[in-house]
């Protein structure tokens, strides 16, 4: 990813995090044509670094054995650690400076029930997948 747009997305994620700590607080009136305005442009510049993000990331396939930080050429020196969350917060994959990574997938009660690290631990508490073929049941072994 070229660094101008790295800059670009870190910015504007940062403003997001303000806006919404204000919004949250009741510091800003969301009410007022200005409150309005300040969230149109906030819009129409998440959608202009959005479609970037998407073209650069289309233009770019993922190599085997590429950590999620080495394909967007993540800088951990300036930006720190590379967290992804899922809608509640929670993360789904972290990577750090060191190399280590880790994954989680979460159930619907946000148990972790598959974890996997850089350091080849694998706990698999996934309900086993079952198919069905001529009437009769099987259980996929991952």
């Amino acid at each position: 990813m070229n660094k101008e747009l790295l800059r670009e997305t870190v910015h504007v994620l940062r403003c997001l995090k303000t806006d919404a700590e204000m919004a949250l607080s009741g510091d800003w009136d969301t009410t007022t044509s200005e409150g309005i305005e300040s969230f149109e442009s906030q819009i129409s510049l998440i959608e202009n670094v959005l479609d970037r993000l998407i073209q650069e990331l289309d233009s770019k396939p993922m190599k085997d054995g590429q950590t999620i930080g080495q394909w967007l050429n993540w800088d951990f020196k300036t930006n720190g650690g590379l967290y992804i969350r899922d809608k509640n917060g929670a993360p789904i994959y972290i990577e750090l400076s060191n190399g280590f990574w880790a994954k989680f997938i979460r159930d619907s009660q946000a148990n972790i029930i598959y974890y996997e690290d850089s350091d080849g631990v694998i706990r698999d508490n996934r309900a086993p997948e079952i198919i069905e073929h001529n009437g009769r049941k099987y259980q996929l072994i991952p």
